[in-house]
Formats: structure tokens, C-alpha cells, sequence
């Protein structure tokens, strides 16, 4: 269950909104600002029909997609209570940013959260002032 605080000084912590900004801080604890996006599960096949859309992207502002955890991972598979609210939306995401997917086994070479804390619906006052 992801925390969800009331109140947190977000500005002491490094901010990720772009590529740049993960290739800068690869391994370290930040918040990414983005648009959240339920997405299916990433695969090389050709599926048949619409697989359902369990796993989650956050979208920064230079189209770059960070993926919600680890490829193949039980974390990866996003709640469907948190899938629901935050679709869509602009959000604070707190956790482990990583320029290429930790992975055991195959994987996608795609950046990633990982070990998340918080996901927090950014209001509309914060995508004016640049960080959504």
C-alpha cells in the first residue's frame, strides 16, 4: 500500500521532470513529476484483443516514459484502487530513479521507479509553476 501524506517538504528533494534530470541522479531517491498512464504489461508479442492496462508509466514533460517499478516484478502490477484515481493525472511519484530498469532475467531498457513511497496528485497550481 503506497503511503499517501498529508503534508512534505518535496523541495529538498531532487526533482526529476526530464531525461537529463535521470541520467543525473541513476540510482538515487528523488520525486519525478509526470503524467501517470495505466499501461498493459510491456511485451515483444503480438497479442490478440486489448490486454488490460495493470501496469503504470509516469510520462515527463520530453515524452520520456519511466516506468512504476521493475519489469516482471509483483510491484510492477499497479493497484487497480491506484490505477483509478490517478489515471491520466499529473502526479509526484517519490522513490528510486533509474536510467536503465534493474532487472533478473529479461527486461526492458527503459528507465524506472522503484521502491516507492508516495504518489501524490499534483494540483493544478504545480503544472503551471513547471513541475508537472
Amino acid at each position: 500500500m503506497i503511503s499517501m501524506p498529508q503534508t512534505q517538504n518535496y523541495d529538498k528533494q531532487k526533482a526529476v521532470t526530464d531525461r537529463s534530470e535521470i541520467e543525473a541522479y541513476d540510482g538515487q531517491h528523488v520525486v519525478v513529476y509526470g503524467r501517470y498512464q495505466a499501461v498493459p504489461m510491456p511485451t515483444k508479442a503480438v497479442n490478440k484483443g486489448t490486454p488490460p492496462a495493470e501496469y503504470a508509466i509516469i510520462s515527463l514533460k520530453d515524452g520520456t516514459r519511466v516506468y512504476m517499478e521493475s519489469y516482471n516484478t509483483d510491484e510492477a502490477k499497479r493497484p487497480l484502487k491506484e490505477r483509478t484515481r490517478f489515471d491520466g493525472k499529473m502526479v509526484r511519484v517519490t522513490g528510486t530513479i533509474h536510467r536503465r530498469m534493474p532487472t533478473k532475467g529479461q527486461g526492458l531498457v527503459a528507465p524506472s521507479i522503484n521502491d516507492i513511497t508516495d504518489i501524490i496528485e499534483e494540483d493544478a497550481a504545480s503544472e503551471k509553476d513547471g513541475k508537472g
